[in-house]
């Protein structure tokens, strides 16, 4: 059996592309740039954490956690959620870790959506949700928004949303 081949993708993930973002962080690091574009640290990663990863390796607790993510990292961010954010989330069970931003909107979208299903995106908007979106086969509704202030206009909302509405992507 030949394994060296190329199997095709998908053919629903022909039209993605690398986000214009992560094509900007690509051009900044080739000519040793400070990236102000994307949530990327360049600080070293601290000692104690480090530690605490070798240990919990050492401890055999590197072995697959609750799908939403260890209890007690929920418990932090479910607290924080509650005092800081002021989210009226109750419960460890309304909270999910996820590996970074673009991997649970796209888990998001897979769970809630079925294709057709009509979703609400805010103009302007980052490019990937919009692929992801159409990835998805979902019907989307743009309402647009205006500097400066790029306030939301509820009028418009509610205009946009019918029966056929099952999302709403509000991105800051």
């Amino acid at each position: 059996m030949d394994t060296t081949r190329d199997l095709p993708l998908a053919e629903r993930t022909a039209q993605l592309q690398q986000s214009n973002i992560r094509a900007v962080t690509d051009q900044v690091a080739t000519v040793d740039g400070i990236n102000l574009g994307q949530g990327v640290c360049d600080l070293p990663t601290p000692e104690r954490i480090k530690q605490r990863t070798q240990q919990a390796v050492a401890d055999d607790r590197s072995i697959y956690s609750h799908y939403a993510g260890i209890e007690t990292l929920r418990s932090g961010i479910l607290r924080k959620m509650q005092s800081y954010n002021g989210l009226p989330a109750s419960s460890v069970d309304e909270v999910m870790v996820s590996v970074g931003a673009t991997g649970a909107f796209t888990t998001a979208l897979m769970t809630l959506l079925d294709p057709g299903d009509e979703v609400i995106l805010f103009e302007p908007f980052y490019g990937y949700h919009r692929k992801l979106l159409q990835l998805v086969d979902a019907s989307i509704r743009y309402v647009t928004t205006r500097g400066p202030d790029w306030a939301i206009d509820f009028d418009a909302v509610e205009a946009a949303i019918t029966p056929q509405t099952k999302a709403v992507v509000v991105n800051t």
